[in-house]
Parts: structure tokens; sequence; C-alpha cells
């Protein structure tokens, strides 16, 4: 069916990788190229949430997972 290519697991995984990246980056953290974040909904919901758990120039170079 007409957009099945677009919403594969891997395609909603890496746009998930991608909002978590913005929100990180919002709250003032610094993220090394190519590294995948995700962020638990029990951790926060947003990145206003976010904003109040990260201190600024919180450094993440490597995949991390926040739960």
């Amino acid at each position: 069916t007409s957009g099945e290519k677009a919403n594969t697991p891997e395609m909603v995984r890496a746009q998930m990788i991608g909002l978590h990246a913005a929100w990180l980056r919002r709250a003032g953290a610094e993220l090394s190229e190519g590294v995948a974040v995700e962020i638990s909904p029990l951790y926060a919901l947003d990145a206003e949430e976010l904003s109040g758990k990260i201190p600024p120039k919180t450094r993440i170079t490597e995949d991390t997972y926040f739960c």
C-alpha cells in the first residue's frame, strides 16, 4: 500500500532519535555527531520536562538511552 516504505520500524526509530536529539540540544546538551539518543517517556515527555533533568553543557559522546 501507499506509504509503507516510509513507515518502517527503522524509519520511525530514526525519527524518534532525531526528535530526542533536538530536545537534548534545546536543553543545552552537546551531542557528538552520529550518536543515537532515546528518551523513555518515563524520564521526560517533552523538551521542557527534559530541560529540568539535564545539566546545561552535558556532553553526550556515545549512544545513550535516558530512562
